[in-house]
């Protein structure tokens, strides 16, 4: 039985996606590699900003190490005043009644930003930066749910990117897959907002 909940953040809880891939294109753009937020989305969803660093270093493209410094100053401005929580997701954290991480490709400067202008809170947050491997290796969601000191099988994430997805079913973990980027996921349940996630039937009795 499933007894935690693990949280992506940036298209799970935060609405977010649109400003950072568009922030990455227009960078990568401005340094002769034409790229469309589309192609970024597609390319990197949920996947930390080394595997941007390794794509375009595979094509002959060194970026600068400043690269994800400037990502994330100009993604700062673009969500300045429009980051906000998915519709309903305050909501259904506020019903659940068991242990929950937020398990994230983000930075922790990235992180602690959209956490800040959201309001959204956890018991346990994991940044790409405490592990070895990114999505869509497990390592980030064995380390969450080991610092909630629950057991990985025991654990639902919930993700809406194709990394994410793999990473939660090569942890041993339930994959609940949410629609605010992708449609087909593959996971085990899929819902089209977070606002649906306590009708899930395998976690249902977390909620109040």
């Amino acid at each position: 039985m499933i007894e935690a909940i693990l949280f992506d953040l940036d298209g799970v809880l935060v609405d977010s996606e649109f400003h950072s891939c568009s922030a990455t294109a227009e960078l990568l753009t401005a340094r002769g590699i034409p790229t469309t937020e589309a192609e970024v989305r597609r390319l990197f969803l949920g996947r930390p900003i080394s595997a941007v660093y390794e794509h375009y270093r595979a094509l002959g493209h060194e970026l600068p190490e400043s690269f994800a410094r400037e990502k994330e100053d100009l993604y700062f401005a673009k969500a300045e005043q429009g980051l906000r929580a998915f519709p309903g997701a305050q909501e259904v954290l506020a019903r659940l009644r068991a242990p929950m991480a937020i398990a994230t490709s983000g930075s922790p400067r990235k992180v602690a930003f959209s956490l800040e202008r959201t309001g959204i809170g956890a018991d346990v947050v994991c940044t790409t930066a405490e592990v070895t491997r990114g999505k869509p290796a497990p390592d980030l969601f064995l380390h969450a749910a080991a610092k909630l000191g629950v057991h990985p099988r025991k654990c639902a994430v919930v993700e809406d990117s194709l990394a994410g997805i793999e990473a939660a079913r090569a942890a041993g973990c339930l994959a609940i897959g949410v629609r605010t980027t992708l449609q087909d996921l593959g996971a085990d349940a899929t819902i089209d907002s977070i606002a649906e996630l306590p009708r899930v039937p395998a976690i249902a009795h977390l909620f109040a």
